[in-house]
């Protein structure tokens, strides 16, 4: 499922491309047949010794050919297992919102009693409107009786909880967005996906791979 871009409630589809196609491992070669090794009295004693020497060496390089053929098999296989990661498996929920009429004040104050940085926006009809972080929060927090509403973001993008984690983290990079609100087939709020929550799902691969 492809992410969507919404403009203040309303859905508007962008094209995605996938930045991260799975690697390919390409096959390897068939490998020659074993020479046979001629042994008798005619066969000079050098010539001999050689033959052995050339035989042990493509026996070495056949098997770190299986080796590596093996690694790349493995290899292949993780990434395949890590492409299959989607949003419901790592967004948090429930999700914290509020009205978009909220003073700035009490959204702040909402964002740090409950440790986020970002507050989805309902507007008066309960419908989802847009989504706030704490900066563009404390960056309007000064104007005289401000709501939520001046600090709204106007498009957002949204994904379905079986959207790929990888897609996901290709649009925040490509839009230069910090969050991602999931949402049911129904345009349900579920969850949301923070680059925080994406760094930490990197950490956690690393030390289940042994590099951190």
């Amino acid at each position: 499922m492809a992410l969507v871009v919404f403009d203040r409630g309303t859905r508007i589809k962008t094209p995605v491309s996938s930045i991260f196609p799975p690697r390919r491992v390409e096959s390897s070669s068939a490998s020659a047949a074993d020479p046979a090794i001629p042994s008798g009295p005619d066969t000079p004693r050098a010539e001999h010794e050689q033959q052995i020497a050339d035989f042990a060496h493509l026996a070495e390089s056949a098997e770190h050919r299986a080796a590596v053929k093996a690694y790349a098999s493995n290899a292949e296989a993780s990434q395949s297992i890590k492409t299959q990661i989607v949003a419901r498996q790592i967004m948090s929920a429930p999700v914290i919102s509020c009205q978009i009429d909220t003073p700035i004040t009490q959204a702040i104050s909402q964002m740090e009693t409950a440790g986020v940085h970002y507050l989805a926006v309902f507007d008066l009809q309960s419908e989802l409107t847009g989504l706030v972080n704490r900066r563009d929060l404390l960056t309007n927090h000064k104007l005289a009786n401000a709501s939520v509403e001046a600090a709204i973001q106007q498009h957002f993008l949204v994904a379905t909880p079986d959207t790929a984690v990888l897609q996901i983290a290709s649009n925040l990079l490509e839009y230069q967005c910090g969050a991602v609100l999931v949402l049911d087939e129904e345009d349900q709020l579920s969850g949301i996906i923070t680059r925080t929550d994406l760094i930490r799902l990197l950490i956690s691969q690393g030390r289940a791979e042994g590099w951190v």
